[in-house]
């Protein structure tokens, strides 16, 4: 039975969380690695990519710790990066997809699902369930920013 526990942990794979993601943020240098192969398609082996959905996802989990790190140092990689997050944000979602524009930011703001989930009652009149809530801030809208 432990040689089946094994097995089922090794093949599921949780969503990149990273505790102490600040550190250093600020000081990593984030080259870019990408190329594209004789068939057309991107191979991208940066650190972190805009092209995967759970390097967007881990982003913006830890955003208010992250730009909090990089606030006023023009000179890092993160701080430009944290930029073209914010600029790839309003490009996705603000116009196009508002009710998910405004989970991401009360989600960024620290705001329980519960209250999400008010709120988006109150101003859109949808009434979500707090797992939909919790789906869309994982899956779906680091998919549609990518």
């Amino acid at each position: 039975m432990r040689q089946d526990q094994y097995v089922i942990k090794t093949s599921y794979k949780q969503p990149i969380f990273c505790l102490n993601a600040v550190k250093n943020f600020h000081s990593l240098t984030f080259d870019d690695k990408i190329t594209v192969l004789p068939d057309g398609t991107i191979k991208d082996e940066s650190l972190i990519s805009f092209m995967n959905p759970k390097h967007v996802s881990a982003l913006l989990r830890n955003y208010s710790k992250l730009k909090e790190d990089c606030y006023g140092k023009f000179y890092t990689d993160g701080y430009y990066m944290m930029e073209v997050l914010e600029d790839l944000v309003d490009k996705s979602l603000k116009e196009k997809h508002p009710l998910y524009y405004k989970i991401l930011v009360y989600k960024i703001d620290g705001k329980p699902n519960l209250e999400i989930q008010n709120l988006l009652e109150e101003e859109f009149g949808i009434r979500h369930s707090i797992e939909y809530i919790s789906s869309l801030w994982r899956n779906k809208i680091p998919k549609l920013i990518v």
